[in-house]
């Protein structure tokens, strides 16, 4: 499931309004999901949703959970993944 699908009855093209970073982030809590990615471009957790862009709501994001370091080389604190780890 990716994020248009979870927000299809709220979103119209706005962006990540704060209505749609509340419906996200409860679907998150609920899941226990830690945050969301865009496989191979970017991640966010909990808190800190769609800092990528706040005017266009990326909708190939998918909920995942956070692992700790980098494995990519890029030095990343942490990446969200797919697998729970």
């Amino acid at each position: 499931m990716n994020v248009k699908e979870i927000v299809s009855n709220h979103i119209e093209d706005k962006g990540a309004t704060p209505e749609i970073i509340a419906i996200v982030t409860e679907y998150l809590e609920d899941n226990e999901y830690d945050g969301l990615f865009w496989p191979g471009e970017c991640a966010c957790l909990i808190g800190s949703l769609f800092p990528c862009d706040a005017d266009q709501l990326p909708g190939e994001c998918e909920p995942g959970y956070k692992k700790d370091g980098c494995n990519c080389g890029s030095g990343h604190k942490y990446h969200v993944v797919k697998e729970k780890p």
